[in-house]
């Protein structure tokens, strides 16, 4: 790790090899991987990670093994803004269980979170990934979140989520309104529902605890 002193990068850290490895109970190598990262804060807090990782795991009787490099960046820019990216590519596995191979698998983020003011707080995310096998795509999709936290009190706050994917035609929604007094005592109120290309599904869901010394 250094301290370099700089304003603008007054820490940094380098790992030339992070290595773990896993085995089945009776001694077969299950998962191995090797890897140098660095890993950066900037002066106003942001944090930047870079990796190059080799990895292999073991997958209904087949080796698969891969490697990728990656991106990450992100953190708290100001007071009321936080948004961060990542991004990753390299060969990947596709778990078939009839044909387990490697590929080539690209992924991409990014999330963004405004508080204009401290009871409030709205949130967007969003990944995409890409699966290519002698360049005709297996595969390739969206996943997006959107997130409203409001904050009455420090006691009293509301949740609203919304999901959408476009690997599986999905988009949901959640609602949820809290009332948290102390440690196992409170009041959750909530549900949801989702469109899953062919169906709509609902729930509802009430909860209460509260704990009495006795």
């Amino acid at each position: 790790m250094f301290r370099p002193g700089w304003k603008v990068l007054p820490l940094f850290a380098f790992n030339p090899l992070e290595s773990w490895a896993m085995w089945t109970t009776t001694g077969e190598l299950r998962d191995l991987a090797a890897r140098p990262y660095l890993w950066m804060q900037f002066g106003n807090g942001v944090e930047g990670f870079a990796f190059y990782e080799e990895q292999g795991q073991l997958y209904e009787g087949e080796w698969l093994g891969n490697r990728r490099a990656g991106l990450e960046l992100g953190g708290g820019w100001t007071r009321w803004l936080e948004a961060g990216v990542e991004g990753s590519w390299g060969t990947g596995p596709y778990f078939d269980e009839v044909d387990p191979r490697v590929g080539y698998l690209g992924q991409v983020g990014a999330e963004l979170v405004l508080k204009p003011v401290a009871s409030v707080s709205l949130g967007f995310a969003a990944d995409w990934e890409v699966f290519t096998e002698e360049r005709e795509s297996l595969y390739d999709g969206w996943v997006g979140r959107a997130r409203l936290d409001l904050f009455a009190t420090r006691s009293l706050w509301a949740r609203v989520i919304g999901d959408w994917s476009t690997f599986d035609d999905f988009r949901g929604g959640e609602a949820l309104v809290a009332w948290e007094r102390a440690p196992g005592r409170a009041v959750y109120v909530g549900g949801g529902v989702a469109d899953e290309a062919v169906e709509l599904h609902w729930q509802l869901m009430a909860k209460a605890t509260w704990v009495i010394a006795i």
